[in-house]
């Protein structure tokens, strides 16, 4: 117990030495292989990252990771991902331009091995609509199948917390909305933020 099991000071997830890499994230496999997302900087703009590394520490997804969209916009940020059903399923925040503003929304994407199975760059999980894109998503979790995030709308100053569930094409899983739900009914001026969520028996606990 305690042994070091690789370099004693661990081992790089990616070997590319120009960008900033921040904000890591992990999910360990039932046999043991450690996947992990993070933004980096090395194109000039914060892009995620993703790495796949065996029990003996070999990086299977290149030297220096995967890009997970092959799109690039201003700014991705907030990785995050978990392991589902023999897929992992992986999140973030991205800066995109509503008419005349720049709004971060939420997007996933669902990959096996080395493929990105919501096409190359994810999907939209955060669903918006007409007047609604101008209000702002940012994701918080991704817990199995469920993603959580929050939600501002700048007309009201109001903050939200919303999660949803998606089914293995990235949709809204049977019985959700596109949209997804509101973890609170209250519709008064309230400030939401910074969720907590774990996985339960019956679906997902948030708070």
């Amino acid at each position: 117990l305690g042994e070091t099991l690789l370099e004693t000071n661990g081992r790089t997830v990616t070997l590319d030495p120009m960008g900033a890499q921040n904000t890591p994230q992990a999910v360990v496999t039932p046999d043991d292989h450690v996947a992990m997302v993070w933004t980096d900087d090395r194109s000039g703009a914060s892009r995620i990252y993703a790495q796949l590394i065996s029990p003996t520490g070999e990086r299977l997804w290149g030297d220096n990771g995967m890009m997970i969209t092959e799109s690039e916009p201003l700014s991705q940020l907030d990785p995050r991902i978990s392991y589902h059903n023999d897929s992992f399923y992986i999140g973030w925040s991205e800066w995109e331009m509503i008419g005349t503003r720049f709004r971060y929304h939420v997007y996933g994407q669902r990959m096996q091995n080395t493929q990105k199975l919501w096409g190359p760059n994810g999907k939209m999980i955060s669903i918006l609509s007409g007047s609604e894109l101008i209000q702002e998503t940012k994701l918080a979790d991704v817990v199995e199948d469920f993603y959580v995030w929050s939600r501002v709308n700048p007309a009201t100053n109001q903050f939200s917390v919303w999660t949803k569930r998606v089914d293995e094409n990235g949709d809204a899983h049977t019985g959700w909305e596109d949209a997804g739900m509101r973890v609170s009914n209250d519709e008064g001026i309230t400030t939401q933020l910074s969720p907590v969520s774990k996985a339960t028996p019956q679906g997902i606990y948030v708070t």
